[in-house]
């Protein structure tokens, strides 16, 4: 199976310093611009199938009209959304009524282009969630909210930072690190052994206005 590389933004340069990137620089390169044209182009074309499927059953909605599973499969394999395949149960799950080898399903096809797009937006979005909160927690401790030696927080700072390295070799990461769920669940659980010891739940550590006062101090870039 082939991989689509995906380009979100093309690199800009400055004309002076052709070997410098520059955000708002004049001119960029031939193969970088040609390659993020391909892209939006493979996008259109992927995306004006579903519009034009979507526009098709608007139209005979407002017309009065109904379709049924033979209309919408007949649609969507004119439009190449679907695609028949032989029924494998081991494939397309147990369909009742089905007869594996000789019966045909249909399937969605593949959208390599809009798939490939999806997943650089995600990695993009995982990257500056993981900077913010690496970020936060490096201000949190030059404010002295963190009395903690600074090697820990530097390790601790640094471990939060390679998660997007893990993220992008790891096809399928747990869905309750991504989700929070498991992060969620151990405070609760942190919380009630302060409870039970006496101690201030980790909510209460930290009053309201303290932390108000700490991500002013970061969205600042770490000024007093």
């Amino acid at each position: 199976m082939s991989t689509v590389t995906v380009k979100t933004a093309v690199e800009r340069y400055d004309f002076e310093d052709y070997g410098t990137l520059e955000e708002s620089g004049r001119y960029v390169k031939f193969e970088d611009y040609a390659a993020l044209a391909a892209q939006r182009v493979a996008l259109a074309a992927e995306n004006a199938v579903r519009s034009e499927f979507i526009a098709h059953c608007f139209r005979v909605a407002a017309d009065g009209g109904t379709l049924d599973g033979g209309d919408i499969q007949e649609l969507g394999e004119r439009l190449a959304l679907f695609g028949r395949e032989t029924y494998q149960p081991i494939l397309h799950g147990y369909i009742c009524g089905h007869e594996a080898g000789e019966d045909t399903v249909y399937v969605m096809k593949k959208n390599p282009a809009t798939d490939a797009f999806l997943r650089e937006v995600r990695a993009q979005a995982r990257s500056e969630g993981i900077n913010y909160a690496a970020s936060r927690l490096a201000a949190a401790f030059d404010h002295g909210f963190v009395d903690k030696p600074v090697k820990e927080v530097a390790d601790v700072v640094r471990m939060i930072l390679t998660a997007k390295d893990e993220l992008a070799n790891d096809p399928l990461p747990a869905p309750d690190a991504l989700s929070g769920e498991y992060a969620e669940q151990a405070l609760e659980e942190w919380a009630t052994e302060l409870r039970q010891g006496g101690a201030q739940s980790t909510t209460d550590e930290i009053p309201l206005p303290v932390e108000r006062e700490l991500m002013m101090a970061l969205r600042k870039g770490g000024a007093a």
